[in-house]
C-alpha cells in the first residue's frame, strides 16, 4: 500500500493552502546558494518534479526514490552517468510512474561524470537526516516511511563504503552542530552526500524541508530562516570531486 510523503495527498494540499494564506515575499529574501569552488560538482537529486508530492511508504517500506538509490548503491560500480540515468528509471518503476525525479546541477566538473561512487580509493562521506515525527503539528501527519528510510539509506551508504552519520528528528541546534561537523569531514573527502526527507514544499522556485520543531504558524517570508532550503545544504559540503544532495520530500507549490 502506498501513502504520500506528506502523510496523504490531502495533507500536501493543506500545506499549500496554509502557506498561500500569508503574504508573498521577494525571492531576493532567500540567500544565494554558495556551491563548492571548481572543480567539484554540486548536484541536487529531487524525488519528484516541482509541484508534486512523493510517497512516504511504498511496497519496500519507504520512498521509491530511496529504494532506487539503495538498489543502485548495491552495485559493484556506479558512475554518476549511471546514477543520473537510472535513478529516474528505477524511481518511476518503483512508484508505478507516479514519481519522476529531477536532477539540478548547480556546478559541474568533467571529473564527476565517470567518477565511481563505489571507488574504494576515494574518501567518501554521507550524512542522512530525516524528520519523521510531526505529532505536535495538527495539520501534518507523522511519516513512518521517512524513519524507515533513515535506516535503509544509511545502511546502504555504509555497505557501499561511505563513512556515514545519521540524525532522526534533530532539533535546530542539533542539526546545525551535525552540519558543522559534517562540513569539516567533507573538506578531506572526494565525494560527499547528504540524504534528507520529511514534509516539504516549494515556494517561488525553491524547495524547503520543514523541520518538525518549526513554528506552527510559519509564513512564506519565514521560510529562509525557519525551514531548510534544500539547495542551501550544499553550502555545508566541500568535497574535492563531487557533492550530492538527495531530497525525498514533497515539492507541493505554494502560490
Amino acid at each position: 500500500m502506498k501513502s504520500f510523503r506528506s502523510g496523504t495527498l490531502f495533507n500536501a494540499i493543506l500545506i499549500a493552502l496554509f502557506f498561500s494564506a500569508h503574504a508573498m515575499h521577494s525571492a531576493a529574501d532567500e540567500p544565494a546558494v554558495s556551491v563548492p569552488n571548481p572543480p567539484a560538482s554540486a548536484i541536487v537529486f529531487f524525488a519528484s518534479q516541482a509541484g508534486l508530492p512523493t510517497f512516504d511508504q511504498a511496497e519496500e517500506g519507504g520512498n521509491p526514490f530511496a529504494s532506487a538509490l539503495i538498489e543502485l548503491l548495491a552495485r559493484p560500480s556506479l558512475s554518476f552517468l549511471e546514477l543520473r540515468a537510472e535513478m529516474n528509471a528505477l524511481t518511476k518503476l518503483k512508484s508505478d510512474g507516479l514519481q519522476e525525479p529531477e536532477i539540478k546541477v548547480l556546478a559541474a566538473s568533467g571529473n564527476t561524470e565517470r567518477q565511481d561512487l563505489r571507488d574504494t580509493a576515494a574518501k567518501r562521506v554521507a550524512f542522512v537526516f530525516v524528520f519523521s515525527d510531526y505529532s505536535s503539528k495538527a495539520s501534518l501527519g507523522t511519516l513512518p516511511g521517512a524513519k524507515n528510510d533513515l535506516s535503509r539509506i544509511s545502511q546502504a551508504f555504509a555497505r557501499a563504503g561511505f563513512e556515514t552519520v545519521t540524525a532522526l528528528d534533530p532539533t535546530h541546534e542539533e542539526l546545525e552542530k551535525a552540519l558543522r561537523t559534517f562540513s569539516l569531514k567533507t573538506r578531506q573527502s572526494d565525494i560527499a552526500v547528504i540524504y534528507t526527507t520529511g514534509h516539504g514544499l516549494e515556494y517561488m522556485g525553491k524547495a524547503y524541508l520543514i523541520p518538525n520543531d518549526s513554528s506552527p504558524d510559519l509564513a512564506p517570508a519565514d521560510l529562509p530562516r525557519h525551514a531548510i532550503g534544500v539547495e542551501s545544504l550544499l553550502t555545508h559540503m566541500q568535497a574535492k570531486t563531487a557533492n550530492f544532495v538527495f531530497y525525498g520530500g514533497c515539492r507541493t507549490i505554494c502560490q
